[in-house]
Parts: structure tokens; sequence; C-alpha cells
């Protein structure tokens, strides 16, 4: 017989209560614990009572002993904080795709805020706030760049906390036609965060913000604003300050060019929309409240595919609750959007529908979309051009799934127990799962094993990481591939302790390494793999001393790959120095270094037509020069690197 097995309705609701509070499942337990200790009383006073009837009719009657409390307890024990944290994940997966569904619906009015000073959505990145560098910053604004479709140039505007920092991008990105502009908030914390005096540090905030800001409310234009600024600013000395007075004085030019520019004017500073709330629209202050809210709601340490859920769902409950409010959507404040998308899809065409459903309808009907997490995609590494040179690496991946059972094994390093329960901000936002990083330290116990040169290379284990990732055909291991730059500070931060028998025994070996001695010709295959080692080296950033690392990754690949043999290290760099040059040279530059006399030559032929002549004559130099060894006293020809 098969037996099966499931969650109540009412059991998942208290799973979902636990994972959505700050203190998570710990109390959940307690509470299932305590409704369990509650029913064994409630079938106790039935058994009593059924026991009573009985012997009312039998007096000989002799029941038999129900069991104690402890004894129901122990046998109706909750799942694990595990299996509830699965199923509840299993069971929420709509909100993401109706996360995702409602932000590619939504479109800017007025105003996108960005708050460079917010770092916790670095750590969940969900198109909130800004990445580390410009490249990713990029493509955040280009995923909402849809958003401000039919825009009128001057119309709407981008808000930071640091406008000289986005301006260039919000301009590449989105042209003339959004405009951008700072918060004054945090021009006046740039200043009163280097006061010493608290009661001048208060008294400056409010002389400064009455500087920006009318009475009324209204931003004031830009020549009043500047200068009741200066003299604001100027009436701190140099005595009652934290920082050097060139510090200052460069703070105070700064913001004045801003303010001269008008980055922090706005004729209308109000949106209404809707009959709600009126709102400030130079300010960032929504999205510090809306971080602020959602940092309480994660106080604690979570893997990152939970975190990203708790994530989503909180912008969907947010995104509704103020379209609602501003009368975009039907009222859904506290609606449980699982049993609504269960009702709308099975009473659509049978019953009217109320606006929840009709609204619910209109999300369902269109293709639902994965979700787009930063820095978490399937593929963070394009290992392509790796993999076509390490396309006969011998793996041994029966032996993975084994490996992953002694993931605990390492957990007597006290240091690295405090590396994982600090870790939390960098791994979330890589998505990096237990799984990969008990690969990660597999991959570099076999790899120290190997007492080779390429032993301490980090980019070897990078390597030798994804070659078991891609060789990988279990899906059910979260492995991905990873690049070296996710890769290495945590290569860095891991404590290799060798267990006792791991030098001897090779049966959990995923490598198997083969030696051999040095050969000194170059077969095609091996010709092959050193040019395409030498190109992926060129164009990997993050590497220093590639000659040297050129030479440990061959000699790693000699002792994986099949068909190619080991190299004397002099060889390997013999071929690096060759292949550097040959690419140098195809792409030759030159500097020219000019004499006196032909700098003279060529100053008085911008003048003087007739040295049309000498200047060909010029150029003809130069170009020969380029196909030509010969040195000339005004000319010095150069290899680019």
């Amino acid at each position: 017989m098969s037996k099966k097995g499931g969650f109540s309705k009412e059991f998942m609701e208290l799973i979902h209560e636990g994972m959505m509070s700050p203190h998570g499942l710990s109390s959940t337990v307690d509470h299932i614990r305590r409704r369990r200790e509650k029913r064994y009383y409630k079938l106790l006073c039935l058994f009593g009572d059924q026991v009573g009837q009985l012997q009312l009719s039998n007096r000989t009657y002799l029941a038999l002993s129900p069991p104690s409390v402890g004894q129901y307890c122990s046998k109706q024990n909750p799942v694990g904080a595990e299996t509830m944290s699965a199923a509840w994940m299993q069971s929420t997966n709509i909100y993401s795709y109706l996360c995702e569904q409602v932000m590619n619906s939504l479109k800017v009015q007025k105003a996108l805020r960005v708050d460079h000073s917010v770092k916790f959505c670095q750590i969940l990145g969900r198109r909130l706030t800004r990445s580390e560098n410009h490249d990713e910053t990029r493509e955040l604004l280009l995923h909402v760049r849809s958003a401000f479709s039919g825009t009128e140039s001057g119309s709407k505007y981008v808000i930071s906390d640091h406008a000289n920092g986005i301006r260039n991008l919000v301009s590449n990105v989105f042209d003339s036609s959004v405009g951008v502009r700072q918060d004054p908030f945090h021009v006046i914390q740039r200043f009163t965060e280097n006061i010493k005096d608290q009661k001048v540090k208060k008294t400056l905030s409010k002389q400064l913000h009455d500087a920006m800001v009318s009475v009324d409310g209204a931003l004031r234009e830009p020549t009043q604003m500047s200068s009741r600024f200066l003299n604001v600013v100027g009436s701190i000395s140099s005595e009652g300050i934290n920082c050097s007075e060139s510090e200052w004085q460069g703070s105070v030019n700064s913001n004045l060019k801003q303010i001269e520019r008008g980055d922090l004017y706005l004729e209308d500073n109000i949106y209404r929309e809707g009959g709600g709330k009126d709102v400030r629209v130079v300010s960032t202050s929504q999205l510090e409240g809306f971080h602020s809210a959602l940092n309480k709601m994660l106080a604690r340490s979570v893997s990152a595919d939970i975190g990203l859920r708790i994530l989503d769902i909180f912008i969907l409950q947010h995104n509704l609750k103020v379209s609602s409010n501003y009368g975009r959507n039907p009222p859904m404040h506290h609606a449980d959007i699982p049993t609504l998308a269960q009702t709308a899809t099975l009473c659509r065409g049978i019953i009217a529908e109320s606006p929840q459903l009709e609204f619910v309808n209109q999300l369902l009907s269109k293709p639902l979309r994965q979700p787009a997490y930063r820095a978490s995609t399937v593929l963070d590494y394009g290992f392509e051009r790796w993999r076509q040179i390490f396309e006969t690496a011998r793996v041994d991946t029966q032996t993975l799934e084994a490996n992953f059972h002694h993931t605990r094994q390492h957990n007597d390093s006290i240091k690295e127990l405090l590396l994982k329960r600090i870790a939390f901000t960098e791994n979330a936002a890589a998505g990096f799962s237990s799984q990969e990083r008990a690969l990660l330290r597999q991959v570099q116990t076999e790899q120290k094993l190997a007492r080779r040169n390429w032993s301490e290379c980090p980019l070897v284990t990078t390597l030798m990481y994804n070659i078991v990732v891609s060789s990988n055909s279990n899906q059910r291991p979260k492995l991905r591939r990873r690049s070296f730059a996710t890769l290495a500070p945590k290569i860095n931060s891991l404590t290799i302790k060798p267990t006792p028998g791991t030098k001897e025994s090779t049966s959990q070996r995923l490598f198997r390494f083969v030696s051999a001695d040095p050969c000194s010709e170059i077969k095609p295959r091996e010709q092959e793999l050193l040019a395409q080692l030498f190109s992926a080296l060129r164009r990997l950033d993050g590497v220093r001393k590639r000659r040297q690392v050129f030479v440990m990754v061959y000699d790693f690949a000699s002792c994986v790959c099949t068909g190619i043999h080991p190299k004397t290290r002099a060889a390997l760099l013999a071929k690096w120095n060759n292949m550097k040059q040959q690419a140098n040279n195809a792409k030759l530059k030159l500097k020219f270094k000019l004499s006196p006399e032909m700098k003279a030559i060529i100053s008085s032929s911008r003048s003087d037509s007739e040295n049309g002549g000498q200047i060909s004559h010029f150029r003809s130099c130069s170009a020969s020069i380029s196909s030509s060894t010969v040195g000339m006293n005004y000319f010095n020809a150069t290899n680019a690197h």
C-alpha cells in the first residue's frame, strides 16, 4: 500500500506566519507543540468520557491506560524547520511570479528613486537600489526603462542621494528625457555629520532645511537657495568641524554647484493621484522607509532562496497596498494571494467577478515570467570558452553526491563557523548554496592534495569547480557555474583541514590526476589548447601575473585532460612570450618623439598651406616606420603590451 502525506492549509498558514516574522520558524515550532499538547488533553477528555459511559453499563470494564502527554507529543513530533521551509518555498512560488508581473506592469508617473546610502537591498538585489558598480546599475536602469515610456522631456526624474554619481549614467540610459534631482536631506546630512557639538549639529540641520525649503514646504529657487546656503555654512567656524578645512570647503563648493545647477529644485514638488496622500517628489524618504521595514523583517540569517522569496512577498504586498491607496487596483491589503489566484482561476466565467478577482485574472492572463534576481541567474559565469579548453577533462561525477554527505566535516574550525555566520550579505547576493560551498571545499581539498605548482592557484580552483558543475547531470543539487570574481573571495575564506586518511584515500575523489615526464614536442591538440588558454587569460579580468598562471593552468590541464602532455616551465614561458609578441605585432602602436626642427615645420604648416608637401613627407615617414626597424632621431616606436 502506498501512503501519502501532506500539510493542511491551517498548518501552512502557521508556517507562513512564522517565515514572514522576524524570528522565523523558532516560535512556530513552539506554537505547534503547544497546539499538540492541547489536542492531547482534548482527546484525553473524550477518552475519559467514553470510558465513564462504558463503566456505567459494565462495572467490570477495564480501560487501557492512555499514553502520557510526553509519549503522544513524541510520536506527534512536528516536522523540522528545514522541511517546513521547503514546503513553504513550494507553496509560495506564485508570489515570485505575480511580483514580477506587477513590477513589469508598473509605470513611472513622476520619479524613480535611487538611494546610494541604503545597503540592505544590495544583499538581495531586486531592482531596488544601486549595485556595487555602474555596469550592474546600468543593467538595472535598462530593465526599468520601459516604465518611462511616453516620457516628455523634463517631466520625469530620477531622485538620488548622490545625483553627481548617477548623472552621466541616467543621461546615457534615458537620454535627456529624464532629469536627475538631489535629495535635500542627504545634502544636510553631509554637513551635520562633520559637526562636533550636538547642539550645533541640530541648529545647522534646521537652518539648512530652512535655507532649502520655504515655509509652505516648497523648494526655494536656486538663486535664493544658494545665497541662504552660503550664509548658513559660512557661520560655522573651523574649530567646530571634525574634518579639515579643505574638505569642508570642497564639500561646500560641490554642493553649491549642485544648488546653482538646479539639482535641488522642482517647481511643483508635490505629486497627487487618485485621492491618495500627497507625496514629495524630490525626496528618498519613501525608499528609506521601505528598506527599513524590510530590514526589520529580515533581521535573522536566512538562505538566499528564502530571503529572495520573502523579498518578493514584501514587494508584492507593498505595491498592492500603495496602488490601492491611489486607486490603481482594488483593496487587497490582507488578501491571501495563493487562495485568491486559485479562486480567480476556478471561478472565471462561472460567477460574477469581484474587482479583486478581475484584477488577479488580468495578471494571470499574461505569460508568467521567471523572476530576475541580480547576480543569481542560472549562468553566472560564461564558461563556454573554458569548456572547449577542458572538454577532455577526466571527472568522476558519481562521487559528487557522496561527498555532499560530508559537508559538515569542517565545523570544528571556529573561523569557518564565524565566517558562515556573518557571510549572509555576500552569499545571498551571489545565491551561493550549501552544496556549492561543499563542492568548492571538495575541489580545493583535492587541489591541495595534488601537491603541484597549481595547488594554490585560485583560477585552477575556479576551473575545477566549473568543470564539475558542467559535467554534473543531476539537477537536484543546487549547483551553478560561478565566475572567478565570485569564487575568489570564498576560496580565500575557506579553511582546509585534511582529515586523517584523506591523503591516502582516493575512492571519493572527483579528479584523477595523472603525472608524466615533460616532453618538448607540441602536438596539434596541445597547440590549440595553448592558443585558447592564452586568449582566455588575456580577456579575463582580476588575474595578476598571467605568465605564471598560464604555466600553472597548462600543467593542470596536462594532469586532467586526455592528449595533453606536460611541458617544462621554460618552454611554456617562451611559448607565452611568442604568442604575446605575435598578438602585439598585429596591433602595433607607435609613439613619436619629434625633434624641435620637426615641431617647427608642423607648426608653420598650420599657418602656411605651402608646407603641405612637408606634412605629406612626415606622414610617409610615420607610415614607413611601422614596417621597418630603422630608428630615427625624432621617432621612437615601441610595442604596446
